[in-house]
Protein backbone atom coordinates (compact mmCIF):
# COMPACT_ATOMS: atom_id res chain seq x y z
CA UNK A 1 0.00 0.00 0.00
CA UNK A 2 0.84 3.54 -0.88
CA UNK A 3 1.96 5.56 1.98
CA UNK A 4 0.27 9.41 0.96
CA UNK A 5 2.03 12.01 2.51
CA UNK A 6 1.67 15.59 2.69
CA UNK A 7 3.73 18.47 3.84
CA UNK A 8 1.73 21.70 4.24
CA UNK A 9 3.06 25.48 5.17
CA UNK A 10 6.46 24.89 6.32
CA UNK A 11 7.56 28.07 7.61
CA UNK A 12 10.80 28.49 8.92
CA UNK A 13 12.91 32.03 9.72
CA UNK A 14 15.68 32.59 11.74
CA UNK A 15 16.49 34.49 15.30
CA UNK A 16 20.14 35.10 16.74
CA UNK A 17 21.09 36.82 19.49
CA UNK A 18 24.77 37.53 20.61
CA UNK A 19 24.81 35.71 23.43
CA UNK A 20 23.28 33.63 26.05
CA UNK A 21 24.15 36.47 28.82
CA UNK A 22 23.04 39.49 26.78
CA UNK A 23 19.40 37.56 26.32
CA UNK A 24 18.20 39.31 23.11
CA UNK A 25 14.59 38.40 22.38
CA UNK A 26 14.09 40.89 19.42
CA UNK A 27 10.79 39.83 17.29
CA UNK A 28 10.85 37.90 14.38
CA UNK A 29 9.49 38.41 11.21
CA UNK A 30 7.01 35.72 11.73
CA UNK A 31 5.26 37.76 14.53
CA UNK A 32 5.00 40.80 12.73
CA UNK A 33 3.17 38.52 9.71
CA UNK A 34 1.19 38.00 12.98
CA UNK A 35 1.70 34.16 12.24
CA UNK A 36 3.08 33.80 16.25
CA UNK A 37 0.74 34.53 19.16
CA UNK A 38 2.12 36.24 21.78
CA UNK A 39 2.69 33.35 23.99
CA UNK A 40 4.44 31.13 21.25
CA UNK A 41 6.72 34.06 20.90
CA UNK A 42 7.23 34.31 24.60
CA UNK A 43 8.49 30.85 24.53
CA UNK A 44 10.64 31.67 21.83
CA UNK A 45 11.89 34.47 23.25
CA UNK A 46 12.95 32.39 26.67
CA UNK A 47 14.29 29.93 24.55
CA UNK A 48 17.39 32.24 23.46
CA UNK A 49 17.57 33.61 27.04
CA UNK A 50 18.45 30.66 28.01
CA UNK A 51 20.14 28.90 25.68
CA UNK A 52 21.86 31.80 23.34
CA UNK A 53 23.09 30.71 19.59
CA UNK A 54 21.06 30.90 16.94
CA UNK A 55 17.06 29.42 16.99
CA UNK A 56 14.81 28.87 14.05
CA UNK A 57 11.40 28.09 14.40
CA UNK A 58 8.72 27.33 12.65
CA UNK A 59 4.92 25.35 12.27
CA UNK A 60 2.98 22.90 9.55
CA UNK A 61 0.85 20.70 8.75
CA UNK A 62 1.33 16.69 7.80
CA UNK A 63 -1.25 14.41 6.45
CA UNK A 64 -0.76 10.16 6.20
CA UNK A 65 -3.42 7.36 5.67
CA UNK A 66 -2.33 6.52 9.04
CA UNK A 67 -1.83 8.53 11.04
CA UNK A 68 -4.31 11.23 9.75
CA UNK A 69 -3.71 15.20 10.02
CA UNK A 70 -1.56 16.76 12.70
CA UNK A 71 0.10 20.44 13.38
CA UNK A 72 3.52 20.53 14.39
CA UNK A 73 6.06 23.18 15.57
CA UNK A 74 9.34 22.72 15.23
CA UNK A 75 12.13 24.86 16.83
CA UNK A 76 15.61 23.58 15.83
CA UNK A 77 19.03 25.87 18.84
CA UNK A 78 22.42 25.33 17.21
CA UNK A 79 25.60 27.42 17.85
CA UNK A 80 24.74 27.80 21.70
CA UNK A 81 27.80 27.30 24.07
CA UNK A 82 25.10 25.79 26.76
CA UNK A 83 23.70 23.09 24.29
CA UNK A 84 27.21 22.43 23.38
CA UNK A 85 28.02 20.92 27.44
CA UNK A 86 25.25 18.62 26.99
CA UNK A 87 26.10 17.16 23.49
CA UNK A 88 26.66 13.66 24.75
CA UNK A 89 23.07 14.06 26.39
CA UNK A 90 21.20 15.72 23.63
CA UNK A 91 18.23 14.95 25.05
CA UNK A 92 17.85 17.09 28.01
CA UNK A 93 18.50 20.07 26.56
CA UNK A 94 16.19 19.00 23.74
CA UNK A 95 13.23 18.24 25.99
CA UNK A 96 14.11 21.35 27.65
CA UNK A 97 13.85 23.32 24.67
CA UNK A 98 10.21 21.80 24.12
CA UNK A 99 9.15 22.26 27.71
CA UNK A 100 10.50 25.73 27.72
CA UNK A 101 8.16 26.73 24.81
CA UNK A 102 5.08 24.50 25.48
CA UNK A 103 5.12 26.20 29.09
CA UNK A 104 4.27 29.55 27.84
CA UNK A 105 1.75 28.43 25.57
CA UNK A 106 -2.30 28.45 27.19
CA UNK A 107 -4.58 27.99 24.50
CA UNK A 108 -2.17 27.00 21.96
CA UNK A 109 -1.54 23.76 23.06
CA UNK A 110 -4.29 22.37 22.23
CA UNK A 111 -3.28 23.70 18.58
CA UNK A 112 -0.28 21.28 18.11
CA UNK A 113 -0.06 17.58 18.10
CA UNK A 114 3.40 17.63 18.73
CA UNK A 115 6.02 19.54 19.32
CA UNK A 116 9.54 18.56 17.36
CA UNK A 117 12.95 19.87 18.37
CA UNK A 118 16.03 19.53 16.63
CA UNK A 119 19.51 20.31 18.63
CA UNK A 120 22.59 21.06 16.22
CA UNK A 121 26.38 20.77 17.75
CA UNK A 122 29.66 22.02 16.41
CA UNK A 123 30.84 18.88 15.28
CA UNK A 124 28.05 18.74 13.12
CA UNK A 125 25.95 16.20 14.73
CA UNK A 126 22.41 17.08 14.29
CA UNK A 127 19.42 15.36 15.98
CA UNK A 128 16.04 15.51 16.35
CA UNK A 129 13.19 14.45 19.41
CA UNK A 130 9.73 14.40 19.37
CA UNK A 131 7.38 15.01 22.12
CA UNK A 132 3.80 14.81 21.84
CA UNK A 133 1.52 16.95 23.02
CA UNK A 134 -0.32 14.25 25.56
CA UNK A 135 2.82 13.35 27.33
CA UNK A 136 3.55 16.95 27.99
CA UNK A 137 0.76 17.78 29.43
CA UNK A 138 1.24 14.35 31.84
CA UNK A 139 5.20 15.38 32.07
CA UNK A 140 4.36 19.05 33.22
CA UNK A 141 1.72 17.64 35.42
CA UNK A 142 4.23 15.09 37.64
CA UNK A 143 7.18 18.07 37.61
CA UNK A 144 5.78 19.05 40.79
CA UNK A 145 6.38 16.04 42.72
CA UNK A 146 10.32 17.05 41.86
CA UNK A 147 9.58 20.48 43.08
CA UNK A 148 8.20 19.30 45.89
CA UNK A 149 11.06 17.53 47.06
CA UNK A 150 13.30 20.27 46.52
CA UNK A 151 11.66 22.43 48.73
CA UNK A 152 11.77 19.57 51.39
CA UNK A 153 15.43 19.60 50.83
CA UNK A 154 15.17 23.51 51.02
CA UNK A 155 12.99 23.58 54.72
CA UNK A 156 14.57 20.48 55.95
CA UNK A 157 11.98 18.22 55.86
CA UNK A 158 13.70 15.00 55.31
CA UNK A 159 11.05 12.70 56.73
CA UNK A 160 8.52 13.68 53.95
CA UNK A 161 11.36 12.48 51.48
CA UNK A 162 12.15 9.40 53.86
CA UNK A 163 7.87 8.58 52.97
CA UNK A 164 8.28 9.13 49.30
CA UNK A 165 10.79 7.09 48.91
CA UNK A 166 10.34 3.41 47.42
CA UNK A 167 12.00 0.91 49.27
CA UNK A 168 13.08 -2.20 47.98
CA UNK A 169 16.63 -3.47 47.66
CA UNK A 170 18.01 -6.62 45.43
CA UNK A 171 18.34 -10.05 46.78
CA UNK A 172 22.40 -9.68 46.03
CA UNK A 173 22.29 -6.85 49.05
CA UNK A 174 21.97 -10.32 51.33
CA UNK A 175 19.47 -10.97 53.48
CA UNK A 176 20.91 -9.50 56.41
CA UNK A 177 20.66 -6.22 55.08
CA UNK A 178 18.55 -3.77 56.58
CA UNK A 179 16.89 -1.53 53.78
CA UNK A 180 15.33 0.92 56.45
CA UNK A 181 18.72 1.35 58.24
CA UNK A 182 20.00 2.05 54.55
CA UNK A 183 17.29 4.64 54.05
CA UNK A 184 18.12 6.52 57.12
CA UNK A 185 22.00 6.58 56.56
CA UNK A 186 21.60 8.27 53.09
CA UNK A 187 19.13 10.88 54.22
CA UNK A 188 21.46 11.45 57.39
CA UNK A 189 24.01 11.73 54.67
CA UNK A 190 21.84 14.36 52.75
CA UNK A 191 21.66 16.61 55.86
CA UNK A 192 24.98 16.72 56.45
CA UNK A 193 25.77 17.98 52.94
CA UNK A 194 22.99 19.75 52.56
CA UNK A 195 24.56 21.89 55.45
CA UNK A 196 27.60 22.33 53.95
CA UNK A 197 26.30 23.92 50.81
CA UNK A 198 24.20 27.20 51.95
CA UNK A 199 20.81 28.07 51.53
CA UNK A 200 18.21 27.12 48.39
CA UNK A 201 17.02 29.41 45.94
CA UNK A 202 15.24 27.31 43.67
CA UNK A 203 15.36 24.94 41.12
CA UNK A 204 16.78 25.23 37.42
CA UNK A 205 15.59 22.24 34.45
CA UNK A 206 18.01 21.01 32.82
CA UNK A 207 15.93 18.57 30.60
CA UNK A 208 13.91 15.19 30.98
CA UNK A 209 13.55 11.65 29.57
CA UNK A 210 11.61 8.66 29.44
CA UNK A 211 11.99 4.83 29.48
CA UNK A 212 10.13 2.17 30.34
CA UNK A 213 10.41 -1.09 32.68
CA UNK A 214 10.49 -4.57 32.26
CA UNK A 215 6.77 -4.20 32.83
CA UNK A 216 6.16 -1.61 30.52
CA UNK A 217 5.78 0.70 33.19
CA UNK A 218 7.02 4.36 31.84
CA UNK A 219 9.86 6.05 34.16
CA UNK A 220 9.98 10.06 34.23
CA UNK A 221 13.67 10.95 34.55
CA UNK A 222 14.13 14.40 35.61
CA UNK A 223 17.47 16.25 35.45
CA UNK A 224 18.36 19.84 36.56
CA UNK A 225 20.29 22.05 39.07
CA UNK A 226 19.52 23.08 42.71
CA UNK A 227 20.48 26.68 42.95
CA UNK A 228 22.05 28.04 46.26
CA UNK A 229 22.72 31.29 47.59
CA UNK A 230 26.16 30.71 46.93
CA UNK A 231 27.19 29.45 43.01
CA UNK A 232 29.85 27.64 44.13
CA UNK A 233 27.75 25.31 45.76
CA UNK A 234 25.24 24.97 43.27
CA UNK A 235 24.79 21.41 42.45
CA UNK A 236 22.66 18.88 39.83
CA UNK A 237 19.76 17.74 40.75
CA UNK A 238 18.04 14.20 39.26
CA UNK A 239 14.64 12.28 40.28
CA UNK A 240 12.93 9.42 38.70
CA UNK A 241 9.17 8.65 38.81
CA UNK A 242 6.36 7.17 37.85
CA UNK A 243 4.84 9.01 34.76
CA UNK A 244 1.64 7.86 34.62
CA UNK A 245 0.38 7.12 38.55
CA UNK A 246 -0.60 9.46 41.07
CA UNK A 247 1.47 8.28 43.77
CA UNK A 248 4.25 10.29 45.22
CA UNK A 249 7.01 7.20 45.09
CA UNK A 250 10.41 8.13 44.34
CA UNK A 251 12.55 5.76 42.50
CA UNK A 252 16.31 7.67 42.65
CA UNK A 253 17.46 10.44 44.36
CA UNK A 254 21.11 11.79 42.88
CA UNK A 255 21.54 15.01 45.33
CA UNK A 256 25.14 15.86 44.54
CA UNK A 257 27.58 13.10 46.15
CA UNK A 258 24.19 11.07 47.74
CA UNK A 259 23.23 8.75 45.41
CA UNK A 260 19.51 6.76 46.65
CA UNK A 261 18.03 3.71 44.29
CA UNK A 262 15.40 1.63 45.17
CA UNK A 263 16.70 -1.59 43.60
CA UNK A 264 13.19 -2.75 42.12
CA UNK A 265 14.95 -0.50 39.65
CA UNK A 266 18.81 -0.86 40.35
CA UNK A 267 19.11 -3.17 37.31
CA UNK A 268 16.57 -1.84 34.78
CA UNK A 269 18.79 1.48 34.96
CA UNK A 270 22.17 0.44 34.95
CA UNK A 271 21.35 -2.15 32.23
CA UNK A 272 19.00 -0.28 30.05
CA UNK A 273 19.27 2.99 30.74
CA UNK A 274 22.93 4.25 31.62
Amino acid sequence: MYRLLFIVCVCIFLVQCRSKEEGESSKSLWSNFGKLTENEESGINNIIRFYGGQCKYGAGNSVTISAGTKKYFNIEVSKSELLEKFSDKAELPASNIAQIFFSNLKSEQKNYSEIQVTVVFENGKKLQFIYKTPQLLQITKRFGLCYKIVEYIKYKQYDEIKKRIKSSFPEEFGKDFNEKNAIEAALSEMQIVDKNLGDIQGFRLHGFYVYQTKDLKDILHISGVIIRDTEQHSHEFSIEIDLNGDKEDVYFLDYKLLIFQSDQLLQLVVNTCR
